[in-house]
């Protein structure tokens, strides 16, 4: 996909839910950490209890991205490294 076709109003971020799963792995099957990032979607998507969020970016419905955050942030550190009050 061209790098301007992602201007278009049909893109979108969510949760990830686990229908969403199948999709994933024919995205990320190519990666050197593919399983460690499919185990972390996995949990994203169906544990209520995870320590990290996970999402999806969709164009018409079809996954172009997907990423896992953590709920654990340090967050003294970015105050004493970042102007995070600014």
């Amino acid at each position: 996909m061209h790098r301007d076709f992602l201007y278009e109003q049909d893109l979108f971020v969510r949760r990830i839910g686990s229908g969403d799963l199948d999709a994933c792995i024919d995205l990320i099957g190519n990666l050197d950490e593919s399983t460690k990032m499919h185990n972390a979607l996995y949990d994203c998507a169906v544990n209520p209890a995870c320590t990290n969020y996970g999402f999806v970016a969709k164009v018409f419905d079809q996954i172009i991205g997907a990423f896992v955050i953590s709920k654990d942030v340090n967050l003294e550190y970015y105050i004493s490294h970042f102007h995070i009050q600014d």
